[in-house]
């Protein structure tokens, strides 16, 4: 998100107002609902591994990531973890927004995979400020529509998609432009819900075949083409 800071204002004014304005539900609301969250936002800067919420917790604010990023996951009674889905650049929470707009305690953990910058409004605004502004009221209804079909997509892979099927549609997610990149088993097995071995298995297959080199910490694409054939 680039933003631009105007002059003729006091420098930390100014910061918060070039923030605020790369938002469109901020620069489209009508000026008292501008004002109130210009009043009312905070900034903050989350290090990575910093929880935002857990599971159970009532979110006090809603927050709507500036640039990084935030894993949205749920635990089962054996530890094991499953991804929701992730927050990111100019993104609100799903599980955020159902608590803050219901009063009721979040449904599962959200954690920052990398240095995330966001801003933060006071959760007890937010239906005021939906009321009077049909710019923020699109933004939360969009928001938690793309949401729900996030988590639809994740219910129909865990329920008819083979394990094959879905680690390999996320090492070609995470390779992107890249030859390689850096997980341990641990981590893709709680991004997709599954035991590390089950990880490690299919990792194995993959790197037999050809499709791909694993070793300690990192993981590298040799062919993509029999990546896809072997999903």
């Amino acid at each position: 998100m680039s933003i631009v800071v105007p002059v003729g204002l006091t420098e930390e004014a100014a910061i918060r107002t070039a923030i605020l304005e790369a938002f469109p539900f901020y620069r489209d609301s009508p000026g008292v609902v501008r004002e109130s969250m210009d009043a009312a936002m905070q900034y903050q800067v989350l290090p990575a591994g910093t929880f935002f919420y857990r599971e159970w917790d009532v979110c006090p604010h809603f927050a709507v990531v500036i640039s990084g990023d935030i894993r949205v996951y749920k635990t089962g009674g054996m530890g094991r973890e499953v991804t929701l889905y992730h927050v990111q650049d100019s993104e609100p929470c799903l599980v955020n927004l159902i608590s803050v707009l219901l009063s009721r305690p979040a449904m599962a953990t959200a954690v920052t995979e990398v240095e995330t910058s966001a801003v933060l409004f006071p959760g007890a605004s937010l239906g005021s400020w939906m009321a009077a502004s049909e710019a923020l009221r699109l933004f939360v209804f969009e928001s938690i529509a793309a949401r729900v079909v996030n988590v639809m997509t994740l219910v129909e892979e865990v329920a008819f998609q083979h394990m094959d099927s879905r680690l390999g549609a996320l090492l070609l997610k995470r390779f992107g432009t890249r030859q390689s990149f850096s997980a341990t088993h641990e981590e893709i097995a709680a991004e997709l819900g599954t035991a590390r071995e089950v990880v490690s298995r299919v990792l194995r297959d993959f790197a037999q075949r050809g499709a791909i080199r694993v070793t300690r910490g990192s993981i590298e694409l040799l062919s993509a083409e029999t990546l896809l054939q072997l999903m």
